[in-house]
């Protein structure tokens, strides 16, 4: 059972914020998550844009040592486009979601590369992979055995989501969260 709430945008308290990147090749839909996260809005097509920042701010719960521990928090969530701008985004970068979509392979294939190069720059910080398009079956490229195998390759949660219909966007969120208090 996910034990998360997005807060509404009421002033609050000075919150602890983590900085994530959201990370994966052109397409995969990672601005998408983002919005259908923060937004709960989902548009068809692909945009291009300029880096974008936005910050939510949700209850995370886990279980540490036996015990619930729980926070609110508010993540600054970093999106790029630029290739310039990239890897200076990833500086006090505290997580990370990798994106990958269910009809390219090839997106899958490169979260290896995501990660090194985040890495680099933030040092070995939480991760999860998030599975895009999960909507699209027909167009499936990536089987199960595809999945679990890149799950251990990056040593990371994996999870199918779909920005569309919203699918486990906050689920997605909510676990790298959790990765962080």
């Amino acid at each position: 059972m996910i034990d998360m709430f997005v807060l509404g945008k009421k002033p609050m308290e000075k919150r602890i914020e983590y900085k994530i990147c959201v990370l994966g090749d052109e397409g995969v839909g990672k601005t998408s998550l983002i919005r259908r996260f923060v937004d709960n809005k989902f548009e068809e097509g692909y945009t291009e844009e300029k880096q974008i920042s936005k910050k939510e701010e949700i209850y995370v719960s886990v279980e540490e040592n036996g015990l619930p521990k729980s926070d609110v928090i508010a993540l600054s969530i970093w999106d790029w486009v630029s290739s310039i701008t990239r890897k200076q985004s990833y500086n006090n970068a505290k997580g990370a979601l990798l994106v990958s979509s269910i009809t390219e392979k090839i997106s899958l294939l490169s979260l290896e590369y995501w990660k090194n190069e985040l890495y680099e720059v933030a040092g070995k910080v939480p991760i999860v992979v998030a599975i895009n398009k999960g909507d699209l079956r027909k167009q499936r490229q990536i089987e199960k055995i595809d999945l679990k195998n890149a799950s251990k390759k990056i040593k990371a949660p994996l999870i199918v989501t779909s920005a569309k219909s919203g699918k486990n966007v906050k689920k997605t969120f909510y676990k790298l969260a959790q990765k962080l208090i």
